[in-house]
């Protein structure tokens, strides 16, 4: 989770000179758009903002369909024949993820309980603003959208609140929140019966009109900087909803609650064990966190769906030498649709700058080694093909092949994580010293740019959600037209 603002900072300086790609390509290019401008709204009286960098390699066609009809006739036998033979249909987990309102275009944080980050919508070509809603006090930067296309999202002043897809407000309830809790701590689900989930501390369930239907309350230690993951929940195969408990003194909790009856159950941690980031939930419904030991160590905890006690996936060397719990905390692993994980890491390069840095690193769902990718301060994300993995790194946005392959960097560095399209265009904020939304397409050409927020959600119609919460400055949510 991301605290309640986030801030444009000065681009970082001496990045140095541009890597070198793989396979014999050019030197990468390092890319930072101009500062955007504001241009005439069109007739339909949107706000329209230009000025970014045309894409002088953008390409006007989407993913490849798969087929083509050619008009000659068919023979229903044969091709019956064929359809019997032919693998399964595939059908990505972050598409249409189990546990989640069935047709919900952006159910939960991150589009998934995978946290791949991506959906097969076709994002907003210009950044032209449907509506902007201010918030009372400050939006929060967690946004989930309904099957029928209400937005919810959490305004610290009136709690969780409903928009419709015009942006009016049809209802907002106070929730309350754990004496002391930061609010910025709310996280968002939306369960396969409509019921929209709150979670900061204390567990929230709103029917689809905003009747508060039950309130679970736990304990855990407000105090602690290292309580941050625990308000980040997570949605299992089943329904079940998945948060971390820090109580302030004994083990931490992996809770498990039912979704019919509110009842909670406690996974414990070992002795001395803390989880860094939010839990994620895997191909087969397990639970999958990483965690740091007293003496420095760490390892991915694996929780069966069902309950019982978890499996240790030993992750080495990835994660030696001993890792920082501030390097790693807060990035949560990334499933991709085959099962491979993605982990944050630790490695050793070759260069002495490069030494102990935290990284990304996928692995088979045994635990072997696939590939590794470069450095690391963020999460990672991908494509809906699958052919590209997006890496956030700092201060810098970097893409690779699932094999390592370096595709491209720019110097783009981004709070949170972004969202990414059908296209595998990128939606993000840049914190290069102009805090623009940004939208860079697969093959790294920026697309357009505005002061627009933080991308956090989209529409199934493609429509990007931002939220604008920098301190000092107004907050609103904005809708950003396909």
């Amino acid at each position: 989770m991301y605290g309640r603002s986030w801030g444009a900072a000065a681009a970082a300086a001496g990045i140095g000179a541009a890597v070198a790609a793989c396979g014999g390509r050019t030197t990468l290019e390092w890319l930072i758009g101009a500062p955007a401008g504001a241009s005439d709204g069109g007739a339909d009286g949107e706000t329209s903002f230009d000025g970014g960098r045309p894409a002088s390699d953008a390409s006007s066609g989407g993913p490849d369909s798969g087929g083509s009809f050619d008009g000659s006739p068919h023979d229903a036998a044969l091709d019956a024949a064929s359809v019997d033979a032919g693998p399964p249909p595939i059908n990505p987990r972050c598409i249409e993820p189990l546990g989640l309102q069935p047709g919900s275009p952006w159910p939960i944080a991150q589009r998934c309980p995978a946290r791949a980050g991506y959906t097969d919508a076709i994002g907003p070509s210009s950044p032209k603003v449907a509506w902007a809603v201010p918030a009372t006090d400050v939006w929060l930067p967690e946004v989930v959208i309904a099957a029928d296309g209400t937005i919810y999202g959490y305004d610290v002043a009136r709690g969780v609140v409903a928009l419709g897809s015009d942006g009016r407000t049809r209802w907002a309830t106070a929730i309350g929140s754990p004496s002391s809790q930061d609010a910025g701590g709310t996280s968002l689900a939306i369960g396969p019966d409509g019921t929209v989930y709150a979670w900061n501390g204390w567990l929230t369930e709103l029917a689809p009109d905003g009747t508060v239907v039950r309130q679970v309350q736990v304990t855990f230690n407000p105090a602690s900087t290292d309580a941050q993951p625990s308000f980040e929940l997570t949605v299992g195969h089943d329904g079940t909803v998945y948060a971390l408990e820090l109580p302030p003194s004994g083990a931490a909790n992996l809770l498990a609650i039912d979704p019919t009856s509110g009842d909670v159950r406690r996974e414990p941690f070992g002795d001395g064990e803390t989880p860094v980031a939010a839990p994620t939930v895997g191909s087969a419904g397990d639970v999958l966190v990483v965690v740091t030991e007293s003496d420095g160590s760490g390892w991915l905890l694996t929780f069966p769906p069902g309950g019982g006690a978890p499996q240790s996936l030993n992750l080495e060397p990835a994660l030696q030498p001993p890792p920082s719990f501030d390097m790693l905390s807060g990035i949560s692993v990334t499933v991709g649709d085959d099962g491979t994980l993605y982990v944050p890491c630790l490695w050793n390069f070759a260069t002495p700058q490069d030494l102990s840095h935290s990284a990304a690193c996928s692995y088979d769902e045994a635990g072997n080694l696939l590939a590794r990718f470069r450095t690391t301060s963020g999460g990672v994300t991908l494509t809906p093909s699958g052919d590209l993995v997006y890496v956030n790194a700092d201060p810098r946005l970097e893409a690779y092949a699932p094999d390592g392959t370096v595709r491209w960097i720019t110097a783009f560095d981004t709070p949170g994580f972004p969202v990414v399209d059908g296209n595998g265009t990128l939606f993000l904020v840049s914190n290069d010293g102009q805090g623009d939304t940004v939208a860079i397409s697969s093959s790294n050409a920026v697309q357009w740019r505005a002061p627009l927020g933080l991308p956090v959600a989209m529409g199934a119609d493609g429509t990007l959600y931002t939220v604008t919460n920098v301190a000092g400055s107004p907050s609103a949510i904005s809708a950003i037209a396909p």
